[in-house]
């Protein structure tokens, strides 16, 4: 498998030059080549574009790089293409056209070719670099290095090393089959269910403990004369800022996600909708900062790695306004209603508990396991004669301790 390690750089004054001339270089060359193709008449193919580079984009003062960081923009242009016409394609709206990319950001190059770069330990080796840059720590996984992607940010360099390698420890021989519900908010980061357990994540909002402090300095930045050098010191600031802010919850996430896919066999988590939810302008900032779009995505991949069944729910499903115990819906629950009350049986939980309850043991939980086909039809025609559920957990205990999951 190909899994990839970012890396932070120390690289000296000559080497951190030479980078960044290898990113103007692919700049340079990228721009040109979308230039050429955005004429009118004139379409694009990767044949085309290497007669490009070869007879117009490439420079003579870009034989002092390694030649594979200007001309792997030619790569990195026909997937922006890609991207485009397959959207419109599709009948979707076609968004996304390759932009123009301007200096400052997203500055980065990459070498896909191994034998133009290595890694010794804690050494990075470029080809035509001057000497070898210092990483920050050795690579996570064994195997061969397939790629490797330079990248600037906020005044710091990172190495993305891509790693061929089978050395990921799966903990699928330790994990019990056991299921939880996640249920996320803004109150907790998640709230977990685990057979009448349960367990609360704290919220862990980086970027609201560092608002005061991003205040002063993006006033310090606007009192800068724009282009000079106190601007681009200032400018830096908060960027780095930022960047510390990223770091922080993104480091948070890892380790939530890790330490769900090493417990759990199966995990159930809501479809939610971030974009809609960041709509309001009360909650919009609460809701980025929390970072759910990036948990799923980090819960899908290590799911997939180490075999853990992950269940997400319809978008649509009332986990907050189902009742756990006897199914009733309630519609007049509001977000400043904590406590879940429940009109027809009087059962009364926390409302988070109460939607990880539902997503561990509703329909779209247990009873969509890949359980023994035998016990599935059998829970089927339980349900059929059973339309309405009782009003106490003893029938979902007896459903949970029927199923049995093999991973």
């Amino acid at each position: 498998m190909l899994l990839a390690h970012k890396i932070q750089l120390y690289p000296s004054a000559a080497q951190a030059q030479y980078l960044h001339q290898c990113m103007g270089a692919r700049r340079y060359a990228y721009n040109a080549l979308l230039a050429h193709f955005s004429q009118d008449g004139v379409k694009w193919s990767k044949r085309a574009a290497y007669e490009v580079f070869m007879t117009t984009v490439r420079q003579p003062w870009m034989a002092d790089i390694t030649s594979r960081a200007p001309r792997n923009a030619i790569d990195d242009l026909h997937r922006a293409y890609e991207g485009f016409f397959r959207r419109v394609k599709a009948g979707k709206r076609p968004y996304g056209y390759p932009k123009f990319q301007k200096r400052g950001q997203h500055d980065r190059f990459a070498l896909r070719e191994k034998p133009k770069f290595r890694v010794d330990g804690r050494r990075l080796r470029l080809e035509k670099a001057p000497g070898l840059i210092k990483l920050r720590e050795e690579l996570r996984w064994r195997g061969t290095p397939h790629s490797v992607t330079i990248s600037h940010k906020a005044g710091k360099f990172f190495a993305a090393i891509v790693v061929d390698t089978h050395d990921y420890a799966t903990h699928a021989a330790t994990r019990e089959p056991s299921v939880t519900g996640v249920d996320l908010g803004l109150t907790s980061f998640a709230v977990l269910s685990q057979g009448g357990g349960y367990e609360h994540i704290p919220a862990n909002q980086k970027l609201k403990a560092s608002l005061k402090r991003l205040r002063r300095l993006q006033r310090q930045l606007s009192r800068k004369e724009k282009g000079s050098r106190r601007y681009e010191l200032a400018k830096r600031r908060v960027a780095r800022l930022h960047l510390r802010v990223s770091d922080q919850r993104n480091a948070m996430l890892h380790e939530t996600s890790d330490d769900l896919t090493r417990r759990f066999g199966t995990i159930v988590i809501e479809d939610l909708a971030v974009m809609n939810l960041s709509r309001n302008r009360r909650m919009a900032r609460a809701v980025m900062d929390s970072g759910w779009g990036e948990f799923r995505r980090q819960l899908t991949y290590k799911a997939a790695l180490r075999g853990v069944h992950l269940i997400v729910v319809p978008r649509y499903f009332a986990s907050s306004k189902t009742c756990a115990n006897c199914g009733a819906v309630n519609d007049d629950l509001t977000l400043k209603d904590r406590m879940y009350a429940c009109d027809v049986c009087g059962h009364r939980q926390d409302r988070d508990e109460n939607a990880a309850d539902n997503l561990e043991h509703e329909a779209y939980g247990l009873h969509t396991l890949p359980a023994d086909l035998k016990c599935a039809l059998e829970m089927d025609q339980k349900h059929e004669l059973e339309p309405q559920r009782t009003t106490d957990k003893d029938r979902r205990e007896e459903v949970y301790s029927e199923i049995r999951v093999d991973f």
